[in-house]
């Protein structure tokens, strides 16, 4: 029933699969996917069920499992970080073992090594942030110098962006 058309390319009449002799879906791809340049599909790694699409996201995975890379860079250097979500160009592009963060928008997050339970939505939002933990930046530059402060909430463009060690600040 299935049609070899080149060593990886199958075709049962109805689906297609690259790299599976069974497809499932009108396309279905095992493997990665790169798209002029855009990078698409779970990522390096035995880590299940992340998402990537953009180039050079998440491209240093080894075990971490559940997250998602979408823009150039984002979660760039994890490895076992888990269950985060990185929307933005360089969005958690540090992170190495961080887990439970979320971080939209250009840079959010950026320095982001293994701080765990964050918010950071707006460019630049926790840029800075290395170690720190459940705090919450909404707004460009929102707690922009917190490197390791904890329990602290910024909302607003700029809100407590000088803050750096302080906790369980509102701003």
């Amino acid at each position: 029933p299935y049609t070899t058309l080149f060593r990886s390319l199958y075709n049962d009449g109805t689906n297609v699969g690259i790299n599976t002799t069974s497809p499932a879906q009108k396309l279905d791809v095992n493997g990665e996917m790169s798209v002029n340049g855009v990078l698409f599909g779970k990522g390096p790694g035995s880590g299940a069920n992340n998402v990537r699409a953009g180039s050079a996201a998440f491209v240093s995975n080894t075990t971490g499992y559940s997250n998602s890379a979408i823009g150039t860079g984002a979660l760039a250097l994890n490895t076992t970080g888990a269950q985060n979500m990185a929307i933005g160009n360089a969005a958690l592009a540090q992170n190495v073992d961080g887990g439970n963060n979320m971080a939209i928008g250009t840079a959010s997050m950026y320095g982001n090594v293994s701080g765990s339970n964050n918010v950071g939505i707006g460019t630049y939002s926790l840029v800075s942030n290395t170690v720190g933990a459940y705090s919450t930046g909404v707004g460009h530059a929102a707690l922009q110098a917190n490197t390791i402060g904890d329990y602290s909430t910024a909302l607003s463009a700029s809100a407590l962006n000088s803050n750096t060690t302080g906790d369980a600040n509102i701003g």
